[in-house]
């Protein structure tokens, strides 16, 4: 009696390796732009001290900016492997980016409605790729 083998032929393998490889061609560029994205919300989150400051300088100063650094509370700003800096010009808070492959600024622009302060994250001066800021702040209110 012969014995019959029973596996996988070499076609069936280089099938599945083929597949596989296609699979990780495509999962890989998407998964170093996801961990950007994730290293860019650690840059916007690093401007959540500065943002309330101006938003309770403009509530106590009938919805008017604050002209300075120091009037903004602004001037202490913690830096870290991400955040090379953040200022404020007068009109929107720069939060500068130093993630590889994502570098440069992030703007968040107040805006006065009532009651409250929205913020425009990603609008103009925004040098970060889009691809690269979260979803929350493509041009978006934050």
């Amino acid at each position: 009696m012969k014995r019959v083998q029973k596996g996988f032929t070499l076609i069936e393998l280089m099938i599945v390796i083929a597949i596989i490889g296609i699979l990780a061609a495509i999962a890989i560029p998407m998964y170093q732009d996801y961990t950007k994205r994730a290293k860019v919300s650690e840059v916007i989150g690093a401007a959540s001290p500065c943002k309330l400051s101006v938003a309770e300088y403009m509530s106590s100063n009938n919805n008017t900016l604050p002209p300075d650094m120091v009037a903004s509370g602004c001037q202490t700003v913690v830096t870290n492997q991400y955040v090379d800096g953040l200022t404020w010009t007068g009109t929107r808070i720069e939060v500068t980016s130093k993630v590889t492959g994502a570098a440069g600024l992030v703007t968040l622009i107040p805006q006065a409605v009532t009651g409250a302060v929205d913020w425009v994250c990603g609008g103009a001066g925004t040098t970060v790729a889009v691809a690269y800021l979260p979803t929350s702040c493509r041009g978006t209110k934050t």
